[in-house]
């Protein structure tokens, strides 16, 4: 968001662990980078692209390893939801 901001762009984000107390605010272009891919639990993995949709105006970004990516890399199993292109 500092480098946004330094190019002159308004931004805001909230993270639970970097910005637990900044408001969630709604905007055209919402970004979920990578987030998805950390939340395990399929449920709460619905619930977060749910409430960024909520707050999205136009284009709602969601970044995430594919699934063999994410297997070749990590030994332990994880629930993945669904891979789509």
């Amino acid at each position: 968001m500092q480098r946004l901001a330094q190019r002159g762009y308004t931004s805001s984000g909230w993270a639970p662990y970097y910005y637990p107390d900044a408001p969630r605010t709604a905007a055209e272009i919402v970004n979920l980078g990578y987030v998805i891919n950390v939340i395990e639990d399929p449920t709460e993995r619905c619930e977060a692209l749910l409430q960024a949709w909520a707050l999205t105006g136009k284009v709602l970004i969601v970044a995430a390893h594919t699934i063999w990516r994410f297997m070749c890399n990590n030994k332990k199993k994880a629930k993945i939801a669904s891979v789509s292109r």
